[in-house]
């Protein structure tokens, strides 16, 4: 009998959570434990701690900020509650749902890190567009959450994802290994079409040195020697995704040769092969720490727009 898994879903009220607790909705099972946690904003008290103030202002204010608390408190309340009662009439088991309000504590992303960490499966956040500019940008919550998040599964959601197609981006790291694994557990309950994608820089390919330029069977050689071990990772891949309960038929393979940037080369084959989902692994081969995750990793989440991205420590 298959454990059922646990999704803590962090909700804010805004529409970007709400296509968070919707993409949970057509990516988990319904028997899937979700918990819906909103953490209240902290008053701003330190409007009364300034000196020289009138005292009557101070009492004005403060009334005002009772009743903006209370407001806030029943809206919130409001949210969850209503989120609560989609997910059941999407199907949802009711006592396998569970809502959390809570009083800021440490910090928004720290306390919702916090209970992140009480064995749940994955993270689900929902993240805003892009900017002016064209680069993501996430707010501080998320982006904190998915800079401080290394031991759990985050799922980053952007707007309101209508594809069940998974693009699992894969190398030979571990990481990736660990990425395929998670998605299997996913992917089995709602029958997802599943591509094992491998992106090869164009210097890597023959490895970029002058000498096998003057010698074409070196390079035919090499290539012979990359292939070989390609056909085995995505054989290894694809066996364990058959293994976990996916359908041979719902997985292909897609290996993207002399690439100028792996980052842009993914998001161009999910953008044109209509995924909803992006897998990655936090980190690739190198074991050397990036800013926030990978380099490759970081260029997708930051480059995605209208799909979800996992980021799989």
């Amino acid at each position: 009998m298959k454990q059922s898994k646990r999704i803590l879903v962090a909700v804010d009220g805004s529409n970007h959570s709400l296509n968070a607790v919707k993409y949970i909705a057509s990516y988990c099972s319904t028997s899937t434990h979700v918990s819906l946690i909103y953490i209240l904003p902290k008053r701003p008290e330190q409007i009364f701690w300034q000196v020289n103030m009138d005292e009557e202002f101070i009492e004005r204010m403060r009334g005002k900020y009772d009743r903006w608390e209370r407001e806030q408190r029943g809206a919130s309340r409001d949210f969850l509650v209503s989120t609560k009662a989609l997910l059941v009439k999407l199907g949802f088991q009711h006592d396998r749902l569970r809502i959390m309000l809570r009083e800021r504590e440490s910090g928004t992303a720290t306390d919702i890190i916090a209970e992140a960490r009480k064995g749940y499966d994955a993270l689900a956040v929902g993240r805003r567009g892009l900017n002016k500019v064209g680069s993501l940008f996430l707010g501080s919550v998320s982006d904190k959450i998915v800079e401080r998040v290394e031991n759990l599964p985050v799922w980053v959601v952007g707007g309101n994802v209508h594809s069940s197609k998974m693009l699992l981006a894969v190398d030979g790291s571990e990481n990736s290994a660990k990425a395929v694994d998670h998605v299997a557990r996913f992917a089995a309950d709602i029958c997802a079409d599943i591509t094992l994608c491998h992106v090869i820089r164009g210097d890597e390919w023959v490895f970029g040195a002058p000498v096998f330029e003057l010698d074409r069977d070196i390079e035919m050689r090499l290539e012979e020697w990359r292939n070989k071990g390609l056909q085995k990772m995505f054989s290894g891949y694809r066996e364990r995704l058959i293994k976990a309960g996916i359908d041979p038929g719902q997985i292909s393979i897609r290996c993207i040769t002399r690439s100028l940037s792996r980052a842009a080369d993914i998001l161009k084959e999910a953008g044109e092969g209509g995924y909803g989902t992006i897998i990655m692994g936090r980190r690739g081969i190198s074991k050397v720490r990036e800013f926030l995750m990978g380099r490759v990793t970081t260029k997708v989440l930051n480059g995605a727009e209208g799909v979800a991205v996992w980021i799989v420590p």
